[in-house]
């Protein structure tokens, strides 16, 4: 199934993308620093470890090359395309609404601090 052969050296360009990838990403996470505060932090620290191997096994167990068996025995098949544009959608809709969530309840407690 896995078609990377992980026992040999990645190409430079593979590595390239991956370090862009990172300094994006911490370039990102600079601008969120003083925004954020200790608490925000210290709650990603906590949290971000468990979260996310949450992450891997449900998406270990979502994707599996059983469930794709089970969905469809060909090699392409739309049912898994569709099956996991669904998962994904489910999972940013459910972002989206705890984002939005949250950003109503910045502009309540806003106003609440202002009376």
């Amino acid at each position: 199934m896995n078609l990377i052969p992980w026992n040999t050296k990645p190409p430079l360009p593979v590595l390239i993308l991956c370090l862009g990838m990172v300094l994006g990403l911490l370039w990102i996470l600079i601008e969120l620093i003083p925004s954020m505060g200790i608490l925000g932090w210290l709650v990603v620290v906590i949290m971000g470890l468990p979260l996310y191997y949450l992450g891997e096994l449900a998406g270990s167990e979502v994707f599996s090359p059983e469930r794709g068996e089970s969905l469809s025995p060909k090699t392409f098949s739309w049912k898994r395309v569709w099956y996991g544009l669904f998962l994904y959608l489910s999972v940013f809709l459910i972002a989206a609404s705890l984002y939005y969530l949250n950003s109503v309840l910045e502009i309540t407690r806003s106003f609440g601090a202002g009376n």
